[in-house]
């Protein structure tokens, strides 16, 4: 059975850039009848922070992709990890190293004096640049091949990385990648304190939920290539890996906040859907001819490894308002009225402005891009009276103009079916009497209604409006 899994850092947002993998992982789990599993990477106990949890949770709870499991936090895993290396030590396939961090650092400060001495000699003598290279070179500790320890040293857990050959990852995305062991690290399993290290805790941790693929940015490639060698050390199957692209700004560059490097709780406070948000994230790296607009249900039967994109994908707002303003049309009206209601904006609304919107919401939905633009959309619905007129808006009440008002006031008055086909046929009638044309009476009669606030045509404003409303707002131009 396929099994995937989200492995998220709680150390800041969910990333748009995550949520993206989220997606991916959830959609081949559901495509290949199988599980999607939630893994919160807490092994950084000091930057790890429960509200990181709490917004990582939230926005996948938000986008709909919530784990067929409980979540598994990492760090309660320790001793399992702790285990594991100790069997790679015992298999020798790991060995205790008691190399300081100040030893290793002295190392890096060494390369960097001979770097330095380089660029400013213009040169190495033999000897120096033999010992650049040594030190350029991934590390291998002295205590790999069993030299005796110091006595009472405190030891990290080394991976003994082999010395020979090549290791070739079958990436998904990527395709066949191969990379010389000679050129990874022994990295460190344990740390001197006992604490497990991310290589190591990763490699544990999909061995024993049972995954069988992993989606992930491509950042993380390298990283397949030191934890394979201990899925091998250990006699386990690696995952099949899949490496996709990292998103990039419209400029191409790496995305950053100024492109829209946010969390997914800000694409929901400024008023996306969740289906809209997933819908433009799959198409992000991921395609079905020319489909734009997919349904989950659709992206479900049509999604596969293999339409992964292995060209970075470009943020485009553009793209995504235009999706969203699709899914705000099909939205349900109660419940686009109820998110609205919901947001700030909304809090100083009167329950009368309330159904008005309520009530208005099949025509509003089509006329915003984003729940929050809903607030624009419905001004005109806002208790506004009295209307100040001012500048253009206040010419059109002219004596001409103020009687056209007096006769349409009184036409209106006498509707009884107090609808836009009815209002219609109101309005074009008067204008076939008078002679004139809908622009001498459309203008006059939304400045007067609205304020000069969007709104739709003027017949449908008359009926959201409602009788009583609309008849008062224009009565009241005329005093």
């Amino acid at each position: 059975m396929v099994v995937t899994r989200f492995a998220p850092s709680p150390t800041g947002f969910l990333h748009i850039g995550g949520a993206r993998t989220a997606l991916f992982s959830w959609l081949y789990a559901r495509a290949n009848g199988g599980k999607y599993l939630l893994r919160v990477e807490d092994t950084d106990l000091e930057r790890s922070t429960q509200a990181a949890v709490d917004a990582i949770l939230d926005g996948l709870n938000w986008l709909g992709l919530t784990p067929d499991e409980p979540p598994v936090f990492q760090s309660i895993q320790a001793d399992r990890h702790r285990q594991v290396a100790e069997e790679l030590v015992t298999r020798g396939a790991a060995y205790h190293c008691p190399v300081t961090p100040a030893e290793l650092q002295a190392r890096r400060d060494e390369a960097e004096a001979l770097r330095t001495k380089k660029a400013a000699d213009g040169g190495l003598s033999d000897e120096d640049a033999q010992r650049l290279d040594e030190l350029l070179k991934p590390y291998r500790s002295p205590w790999r091949d069993g030299r005796p320890l110091p006595d009472g040293a405190a030891t990290v857990v080394r991976l003994r990385m082999p010395d020979e050959g090549s290791l070739t990852v079958n990436d998904r995305v990527q395709g066949p990648v191969t990379l010389r062991y000679a050129e990874l690290d022994d990295l460190i399993l344990l740390r001197s304190d006992g604490t497990p290290t991310y290589m190591l805790a990763v490699v544990v941790d999909d061995h024993d939920m049972g995954v069988t693929h992993v989606i992930r940015g491509d950042d993380h490639l390298t990283n397949t290539f030191r934890q394979t060698p201990i899925f091998q050390a250990m006699g386990w199957d690696a995952p099949v890996y899949a490496h996709v692209p990292m998103i990039h700004g419209p400029d191409g560059k790496k995305l950053s906040k100024r492109h829209g490097a946010l969390g997914v709780d800000a694409y929901r406070d400024m008023g996306y859907l969740p289906e809209a948000l997933c819908n433009y994230l799959l198409r992000l790296g991921w395609s079905h001819g020319d489909d734009e607009i997919i349904s989950q249900e659709q992206a479900i039967e049509w999604f596969n490894l293999e339409a992964l994109n292995k060209a970075p994908a470009r943020l485009d707002f553009d793209k995504l308002n235009a999706v969203n303003a699709h899914y705000m049309a099909q939205a349900d009206s109660d419940r686009l009225s109820d998110l609205y209601f919901a947001r700030e904006e909304a809090q100083g609304l009167s329950e009368t402005e309330r159904s008005r919107i309520r009530a208005a919401m099949d025509v509003l939905k089509t006329r915003a891009g984003t729940v929050a633009a809903l607030h624009d959309a419905s001004r005109f619905l806002h208790e506004i009276r009295p209307i100040r007129l001012e500048g253009k808006a206040a010419k059109l009440l002219s004596e001409e103009g103020k009687q056209r008002v007096r006769d349409l006031v009184s036409r209106f008055g006498e509707v009884t079916d107090w609808s836009d086909a009815i209002l219609k046929q109101v309005l074009t009638r008067y204008c076939e009497e008078m002679g004139i044309g809908i622009g001498k009476v459309g203008p006059l009669l939304r400045a007067a209604l609205t304020g000069g606030a969007p709104a739709p045509d003027i017949s449908i404003v008359l009926e959201l409006l409602g009788r009583e409303e609309s008849l008062s707002r224009l009565s009241d131009q005329l005093n």
